[in-house]
C-alpha cells in the first residue's frame, strides 16, 4: 500500500508555505564545521512533475545523436545498439535491434521505428506490473517462504534473506493499481467503469479514446490484444485485464531484484564471455507452450497464474555476440571487479607523480637537450660565451629552449603514459568480471582461464608495486634529490608511507580476489563478515542499483496514482478521469509547489552509511572517483608534514627567501663591517655543518661585508640552498632581522589552514557529486530543455573525461600549497618586527574604522530608512528619499575602496580554493574572456552523464529486459502485450501524452 510506503530519502520534504524545519544544537554546530553544507543544499522536486524530469534525462542520455537531442524523447536502434555494446560488450546490429528488440516491446521492425517515452516507461513497469498482479491476489514475491527453495544453511543468511525480503515487500505497488487502472479505462473509453465483455469494438473504443485511432483500425493487433486478455467474450475484468499486462512478459523474476547479483548473471546465468549457448540462436516454443496452448492455465516463473498463450515461433538466426571489452580497465561501465583495486592503483600512481615532482625534480634527466647547431672545440665540447649560454651562430637561445622544452613535453608525455600503462594496466589483469563468483559463491564456473588471469593480476601487481617502491627508495637514499636534502627527506617521508600503504591495500585486494577463486566456495558461507568482504564490489553495488530501480519504478508509480485517483468531486467537475489526472499534473504535481530538501555533506555521507544512496537514489560512484577523493585527503595529510619539515629545515623557507631577497634589493639591514675576509665564512660554513646548534657563538666570528652578503644572494652567489640557509641563520643571528619562532610558527599556521582547507574540498567532494547528479536527475540542472545548450556541449567529445583526474588532484595539491603559503606569509607579516608596527598601528585601524562605519550605516538603513522612507521598491517619502540616496551615493565614495579591495581578496581566495573544485563552477555559464573560460565544470558534469548512461537504474532496468529480449525472442514481449502496456500508461500518467509517437497501421489491415 502507499500508506505503507518507507520515507523518501529526504524526509524533511514540505510544502512552499511550510515554515523550515529547526536544526539542532549538533545538527547547527556540524554545518559550522562544514560551511560548504548550505551551498550544496537545493530543493528538489518531487512527484510526479519530478518523474517527468527524470524520463526526459534518461532519453537525453539514450540517445545518440551529438548534434542535437530529439525533443520527442524517442530511442530508435542505433542508440540500443550502442548501449549494448557500451555497456554489456554485446554486439548486435541496428536491424536485429528492431526484429527482436523493439518488435514486442512498442515498436516495429521498418528503419524509422523508435520507442517514445510512453513505451519506454511501459517497460520499466514490466516488474512493477508483475508485482502488483500478485499483490492483487495478496501474495507477494518476496514471501519468506520462498527462502527454503535457496538451501541456506547459516541463520545469518536466513536472517538477511529474510530482512531483504521485508524490504523488498515494503516498496511493492499498491495492491489496487491495476484495478484502479482499469476503472480508469472504462469509464474515459465507456462512460462507465462497469466491465463489459472483451470484444473488437470494446479495444476499438479503448485505444480511440487513449489517441491510438491507427491502432484501432488493425484487425491483427485487436485479434491478438483478444487472446492474450482471455480471448473474445471473456469480461473484461481486473483479472483479465491483469493477464493482458502480464501474461508475455512473465519470463521475469521480480525475486532477482533482491538477489545479490548483477543483471547480466539474472537473465543469463553466467558471466562469461561466451552468451551464444545461453541465448535462443533458435527461438522455439518451450514445451509448457506448446502442453499449455491457448487458454491453458500455467504456472509462471514470476508465480503468477495466468493463461498462456501459443508463440508464433518462427526459426531464425539472431546476429549477436559477445566481444571482450578490457571490463578490468573499462570505467565508464564500471565492469571492474573490485572498486578498490582500482581506487588504490590510481592513487598510488598519484601519489607516485606527486614524489616525483616534489622530490625528484631531475627524475627524467635522461630526457635528451637539443643544442641547436652549438659550436664545438676541436674535441667535440661545446663552447660556452662569457655568460654561460650554448654559443650558436644559427638559432637564438629562445628557439634553442622552446625546442628543447617541445621534446622534453613529449617524452614527459609518453613515459607518463607508458608508466600509468605498466602500472594500471598490466596491474588490472584479472580484475574483470568475466568467471566471478555470484552472490552465493555457486554455481558460477571458475574457468582454468579466469585463475590464470586472476594469478598474473596478482603476479604482476606485485612486481610493479615492488618494483616502484624499490626504486623510490634508492632514489631517496642514493642522493639522487635537491641539495636541501633535509626538506625534501623529511617532507617526502609521508609520501613514501602513502606509497606502502597503497600498495600493500592493492595488494591485498588482490589476493581476495584470488582466494574466492582458488579457495572452496562454502569458505565464504561460514560467516556474514567474511562474505561480505570476500563478495566482489561490482555484484554488491549492481545489486543496490537493482533495489534502487525497483523503489524509483515503484515510487513513480505512486506518484502517479496520487495524481489519478479519484478524489471528492472529481466526477462532478470533469467527467473523464483522464482530464482530471492532467489537471491535477499541472497544479499539485508542479516542482515549484512540491519539493524536498536535499544535498550536503551531512545529508550526503549519512547516507551513504546507511547504504540509503545506493539503494534509494541509485547513486554509482565509480573507483575513479574514490581514488580522487582519497588522494584529497593524503594531500591534506602530507601538506601538514610537509610545513611541520619545512619550519624545521636547515636550508632557507620560503618565508626566509623572500626576506634574503629583500636584502639583496635594499642592501641592508643592519650595520655592515668595513673591512672583512671573504674567504673566512668558507671555514665558518664547516663548523657549521658539524654543529649547528652553535650557531650564536660560531656567526659572531663572520663580519658580514657586502662580499659575504653579496655570495648570499641567490643571482649572484655560488652557494647551494643549505649553505645560504646557514649564512642566513648567521646573519639573522648576529643582526636580529626577526625571530626564529615568528618563522615557524608562520610556517606552521600555514600549514594547518592548508590541511584543513584540503580536507574541506576532500569532505565536500563526494557530496557535491551527489549533488550534481541529482541536480541533473531532477531538471534543476537543465538537461533535456536547456536554454543556455551546456548540456548539448557536455554531450560532445567524451574523451575529454581523461583529464579529469589529474585535473581534479593536482587542483587539490595546487590550491594546498596556495592556501599554504599565502596564510604563512599573512601569519608573518602579522608578527613580524618589522611590519608590525604598519600592520597594526595603521593598516587594521583604517580597515577598523571602515567597518565601524559600514556598521553604522547598515544600522541606520535597516532600522531607519528601509522601514520609514520606502515601502518595497516604492519610496513612501521621495523627497526625504531623494535627499537620503543622494548622501549615501556621494559618501559611499570612501568606502568603495574597501568593498573593492574585499571583492578583489575574495575572488582571489576562491579562485584558490575552487582551482581544487572541479566539480563546482566558479563562473556563470556566459562568463567568458573570449576563448578564456572555464570548462572544468562541465567536464566533471560529462563524467557524470557518462557514467548515468551505464548505471541509472532507469538505464540499467532498460538494459535488463533488452537482454530479456535477446534470450527469449518472441517469448518475451508481443505486440498485443505491450499495447495493452501503452493503454495502461496512457492512463496512468496521461500527461506523457505530448511525448506519444503515433504509427500508421500496417499496410494490410484485417477487419
Amino acid at each position: 500500500m502507499a500508506s505503507d510506503l518507507p520515507p523518501v530519502p529526504c524526509p524533511d520534504s514540505r510544502r512552499a508555505d511550510e515554515p523550515p524545519a529547526q536544526d539542532g544544537v549538533v545538527v547547527r554546530v556540524l554545518k559550522k564545521i562544514f560551511f560548504y553544507q548550505t551551498n550544496l543544499t537545493f530543493k528538489r522536486p518531487v512527484g510526479a512533475a519530478a518523474d517527468v524530469k527524470e524520463l526526459e534525462y534518461i532519453s537525453a542520455l539514450h540517445q545518440t545523436d551529438m548534434t542535437r537531442v530529439r525533443k520527442d524523447a524517442s530511442i530508435k536502434d542505433v542508440d540500443i545498439a550502442s548501449f549494448l555494446m557500451s555497456r554489456y560488450g554485446i554486439l548486435v546490429t541496428p536491424e536485429e535491434v528492431r526484429k527482436t528488440i523493439m518488435y514486442g516491446l512498442g515498436g516495429g521492425d521498418t528503419e524509422d521505428e523508435s520507442l517514445d517515452m510512453i513505451e519506454v516507461v511501459a517497460i520499466l513497469l514490466i516488474p512493477t506490473l508483475l508485482k502488483a498482479a500478485q499483490a492483487g491476489l495478496g501474495l507477494s514475491p518476496f514471501d519468506d517462504i520462498n527462502i527454503v527453495q535457496k538451501d541456506l544453511k547459516h541463520a545469518w543468511q536466513i536472517a538477511r534473506e529474510k530482512k531483504k525480503n521485508r524490504d523488498a515487500t515494503a516498496v511493492m505497488p499498491d495492491d489496487d493499481m491495476i484495478e484502479v487502472v482499469h476503472r480508469m479505462i472504462l469509464r474515459d473509453s465507456t462512460g462507465s467503469d462497469a466491465p463489459r465483455a472483451l470484444s473488437r469494438d470494446l479495444l476499438r473504443e479503448i485505444l480511440t479514446a487513449y489517441g491510438e485511432g491507427e491502432l484501432a483500425q488493425d484487425g491483427g493487433v485487436l485479434d491478438e490484444m483478444l487472446a492474450i486478455a482471455g480471448g473474445a467474450g471473456a469480461p473484461f475484468d481486473v483479472e483479465g485485464f491483469t493477464r493482458a499486462l502480464t501474461a508475455d512478459v512473465d519470463r521475469y523474476d521480480p525475486r532477482k531484484e533482491i538477489e545479490e547479483s548483477t543483471f547480466y548473471y539474472d537473465v543469463f546465468g553466467t558471466d562469461g564471455d561466451d552468451i551464444r549457448a545461453n541465448v535462443a540462436v533458435v527461438i522455439e516454443a518451450t514445451d509448457r507452450d506448446v502442453e499449455g496452448g491457448a487458454g491453458t492455465s500455467v504456472e509462471s516463473e514470476a508465480g503468477i497464474s495466468i493463461r498462456r498463450v501459443a508463440v508464433e515461433d518462427p526459426t531464425r538466426e539472431c546476429d549477436m555476440k559477445k566481444v571482450y571489452t578490457n571490463p578490468s580497465i573499462d570505467y565508464s561501465a564500471g565492469t571492474y571487479k573490485s572498486k578498490y583495486a582500482v581506487a588504490f592503483l590510481w592513487a598510488f600512481l598519484m601519489v607516485l607523480l606527486l614524489w616525483i615532482y616534489t622530490d625528484k625534480n631531475d627524475f627524467f634527466d635522461f630526457i635528451p637537450n637539443i643544442l641547436c647547431g652549438a659550436e664545438e672545440d676541436e674535441n667535440g665540447e661545446v663552447i660556452y660565451d662569457e655568460n654561460g649560454d650554448v654559443k650558436n651562430p644559427e638559432f637564438s637561445t629562445t628557439t634553442c629552449e622552446t625546442g628543447n622544452k617541445i621534446i622534453s613535453s613529449i617524452t614527459y608525455f609518453i613515459c607518463w603514459g607508458v608508466l600509468g600503462m605498466m602500472l594500471i594496466g598490466v596491474g588490472s589483469f584479472g580484475n574483470d568480471t568475466v568467471g566471478r563468483v555470484s552472490f552465493r559463491f555457486r554455481g558460477n564456473k571458475r574457468t582454468k582461464k579466469t585463475k590464470v588471469m586472476a594469478r598474473i593480476g596478482l603476479v604482476m601487481t606485485t612486481i610493479l608495486i615492488t618494483l616502484f617502491l624499490v626504486l623510490q627508495f634508492s632514489l631517496r637514499t642514493g642522493g639522487l634529490g635537491h641539495d636541501d636534502a633535509s626538506l625534501n627527506y623529511a617532507a617526502t617521508d609521508s609520501l613514501s608511507f602513502f606509497l606502502c600503504a597503497l600498495g600493500f591495500l592493492t595488494l591485498l585486494t588482490y589476493m581476495k580476489n584470488y582466494l574466492v577463486l582458488v579457495l572452496p566456495p562454502a569458505t565464504f558461507d561460514a560467516y556474514e563478515w567474511l562474505h561480505d568482504h570476500m563478495t566482489p564490489d561490482s555484484v554488491s553495488s549492481e545489486a543496490r542499483v537493482k533495489r534502487a530501480a525497483a523503489f524509483k519504478i515503484d515510487h513513480m508509480a505512486d506518484n502517479a496514482i496520487e495524481l489519478v485517483r479519484p478524489g471528492p468531486g472529481d466526477r462532478s467537475l470533469i467527467k473523464s478521469w483522464f482530464g482530471a489526472a492532467v489537471l491535477r499534473f499541472e497544479t499539485e504535481g508542479d516542482s515549484e509547489r512540491r519539493f524536498e530538501d536535499c544535498g550536503g555533506v551531512l545529508w550526503t555521507w549519512g547516507r551513504i552509511l546507511s547504504g540509503e544512496l545506493f539503494t534509494r537514489e541509485g547513486v554509482w560512484i565509480h573507483a575513479r572517483l574514490v581514488s580522487t577523493n582519497l588522494c584529497h585527503f593524503l594531500v591534506a595529510i602530507y601538506i601538514l608534514f610537509y610545513g611541520y619539515a619545512m619550519a624545521r629545515s636547515e636550508g632557507l623557507n620560503f618565508i626566509e627567501s623572500m626576506v634574503v631577497k629583500m636584502i639583496c634589493m635594499v642592501g641592508t639591514f643592519g650595520q655592515f663591517d668595513a673591512v672583512s675576509d671573504a674567504t673566512d665564512y668558507l671555514d665558518i660554513l664547516t663548523k657549521l655543518h658539524t654543529n649547528t646548534s652553535a650557531i650564536q657563538d660560531t656567526c659572531s666570528q663572520i663580519n658580514f661585508d657586502f662580499s659575504v652578503l653579496n655570495e648570499m644572494c641567490p643571482e649572484n652567489g655560488t652557494l647551494n640552498s643549505t649553505d645560504v640557509g646557514l649564512m642566513f641563520k648567521c646573519y639573522n643571528a648576529k643582526y636580529n632581522i626577526y625571530e626564529e619562532e615568528e618563522v615557524q610558527t608562520a610556517i606552521k599556521f600555514g600549514a594547518i589552514v592548508a590541511c584543513l582547507m584540503t580536507l574541506v574540498i576532500a569532505v565536500n567532494f563526494i557530496p557535491s557529486y551527489t549533488t550534481s547528479v541529482l541536480k541533473l536527475r531532477s531538471g534543476v540542472i537543465p538537461t533535456f530543455n536547456d536554454s543556455y545548450r551546456n548540456f548539448a556541449q557536455i554531450r560532445q567529445k567524451p574523451t575529454q573525461v581523461s583529464i579529469l583526474n589529474g585535473m581534479m588532484f593536482w587542483g587539490s595539491v595546487l590550491s594546498a600549497f596556495c592556501f599554504f603559503k599565502i596564510f604563512s606569509a599573512l601569519y608573518f607579516v602579522l608578527v613580524w618586527t618589522k611590519t608590525e608596527d604598519y600592520v597594526w598601528n595603521k593598516l587594521i585601524p583604517n580597515i577598523i574604522g571602515l567597518v565601524i562605519v559600514i556598521l553604522i550605516k547598515m544600522i541606520i538603513t535597516n532600522c531607519v530608512i528601509d522601514k520609514k522612507i520606502y515601502s518595497g521598491l516604492f519610496r513612501s517619502k521621495p523627497k526625504t528619499a531623494n535627499v537620503v540616496s543622494l548622501f549615501w551615493e556621494t559618501s559611499s565614495f570612501v568606502l568603495s575602496i574597501l568593498f573593492v579591495i574585499s571583492r578583489a581578496v575574495k575572488l582571489g581566495l576562491l579562485s584558490i580554493f575552487y582551482v581544487g573544485r572541479v566539480d563546482t563552477p566558479l563562473l556563470a555559464p556566459n562568463v567568458a574572456l573570449g576563448p578564456i573560460k572555464d570548462n572544468g565544470p562541465l567536464t566533471f558534469r560529462k563524467e557524470i552523464i557518462i557514467s548515468d548512461a551505464h548505471r541509472h537504474p532507469y538505464m540499467e532496468l532498460l538494459g535488463l529486459m533488452y537482454l530479456m529480449k535477446l534470450k527469449h525472442g518472441k517469448a518475451f514481449g508481443t505486440n498485443a502485450g505491450s499495447t495493452w502496456r501503452l493503454i495502461f500508461v496512457s492512463a496512468l500518467m496521461p500527461w506523457l501524452s505530448k511525448y506519444r509517437i503515433y504509427k500508421k497501421p500496417a499496410e494490410t489491415i484485417s477487419m
